[in-house]
């Protein structure tokens, strides 16, 4: 699902760069912000619980 979303995104990207260049920029960073802030979330989460574990 992911593969084929992102192949979607390029394809239309591309294709949208001479009239809309920001949005497709736009989706990437915003996918990878996402992308980011979940694993950070995520790491900071697991460092908590391990702590309190122990």
């Amino acid at each position: 699902m992911i593969v084929s979303e992102s192949v979607h995104v390029d394809a239309l990207g591309q294709r949208r760069e001479s009239h809309r260049p920001t949005q497709a920029g736009f989706r990437e960073a915003v996918s990878a912000a996402t992308t980011a802030a979940v694993s950070l979330v995520h790491g900071i989460l697991g460092a908590i619980f391990r702590r309190t574990r122990r």
